[in-house]
């Protein structure tokens, strides 16, 4: 039997996409009856156990963080401490395990792990200008091994990287959870899910609903998922506003059920990756409005499998002039672009490519 380590710089109870997807990786891969152990960090200071279990996957926090997780970045001296941890931990377990699988961010540790033929990288952003994308190109050109979460991110790692041996294995949803038909949707609201922060634009997308209703007199339904520092500021700003909903928080039926029953989803970031709400919007056939932004990996995956709608800019008057474009016939071609393309997220099919990719590298 092979063995598996997953090193990710965050893990559950932090919520994020590279938290839901390496559950969700790991979890599928332990039903499959494989031995596999997430190691990750106590970024809570020490609050949290040295081993745990989550959904039955076994745990390890390696090393404690202090103040680590910031909006939009991470302490300087924390991180340096996580690099030097991981660094260590990968010459301690490499003889242990047949495959470890090492998440990409932060990005800069990439730079100063071994280079053991076990290691491969899970690759989630690539990005178009500045820092950021020259120390990816650098960090591809240490790993020949590695999973992809798309194709573009994929074909940017093999640009700086001819070697790399690559396969794209989707963030695996339990898409039938998510069936849902045109009938049920209202093409009038639109769904926001994710955390509350600068980088994320809501105050762009927040103004570009009040512009279509207050000038153009349309009725449109800005229904806000998710939590962060902007919460309390958002729900006070808006409270008149009775079409802008901050719901914070929800439990996950609640949340597959506003995906359902929604027209559109809207990630108006400035810097996104590729998060796991996109997979959930294809899964529950719901059109992706996105923006045009250099460290944005949503719009061009839009734009790619043209599931959706991209705005110029991250503006509210871009982000309202696209939206107020949307003809029935355009979010349909979207609809029938996401139906084509869903079966690729079933947590079976990627699961499957994982643990095949897993035994050819072992």
């Amino acid at each position: 039997m092979i063995s598996i380590a997953f090193v990710t710089e965050l893990f559950f109870p932090n919520i994020g996409g590279q938290e839901f997807r390496f559950l969700k990786l790991a979890h599928g891969i332990l039903k499959k009856g494989f031995d596999v152990t997430v190691y990750t960090t106590d970024h809570t200071g020490g609050t949290l156990p040295k081993e745990d279990k989550i959904s039955g996957v076994h745990v390890v926090r390696y090393v404690t963080l202090k103040n680590y997780v910031k909006p939009g970045s991470r302490s300087i001296t924390q991180l340096s401490k996580f690099i030097v941890a991981t660094r260590n931990l990968l010459r301690r377990i490499i003889k242990e395990y047949d495959f470890i699988l090492i998440n990409q961010m932060p990005i800069l540790h990439l730079l100063f792990l071994p280079t053991e033929p076990k290691i491969c990288i899970d690759w989630c952003e690539v990005y178009r200008k500045g820092s950021l994308r020259y120390l990816v190109k650098l960090a591809s050109k240490r790993f020949d091994k590695g999973i992809a979460v798309s194709e573009i991110v994929a074909e940017e790692i093999r640009r700086a990287n001819p070697h790399a041996s690559l396969e794209i294995v989707r963030t695996p949803v339990e898409i039938d959870k998510y069936a849902t038909s045109i009938e049920q949707k209202d093409l009038d609201t639109i769904l926001y899910v994710g955390r509350l922060v600068t980088h994320k634009n809501i105050d762009s997308l927040i103004n570009a609903i009040i512009y279509l209703n207050e000038e153009l007199h349309q009725r449109k339904k800005l229904i806000v998922v998710g939590d962060g520092p902007l919460k309390h500021l958002l729900t006070e700003k808006y409270k008149d506003h009775r079409y802008i909903e901050i719901l914070g928080r929800v439990d996950e039926e609640r949340k597959i059920e506003l995906f359902k029953r929604s027209g559109i989803l809207a990630i108006p970031s400035y810097r996104e990756g590729f998060p796991n709400v996109v997979a959930e919007a294809i899964a529950s056939l719901t059109p992706v409005l996105t923006v045009k932004a250099p460290l944005n990996n949503v719009y061009p995956f839009v734009e790619r499998h043209r599931i959706g709608f991209v705005a110029s800019s991250p503006s509210a008057k871009h982000i309202a002039e696209t939206i107020a474009r949307i003809s029935e016939e355009e979010w349909k071609y979207a609809v029938i672009n996401e139906m084509r393309l869903r079966e690729e997220f079933r947590e079976e099919v990627n699961i499957n490519k994982l643990i095949s990719y897993i035994s050819r590298c072992s």
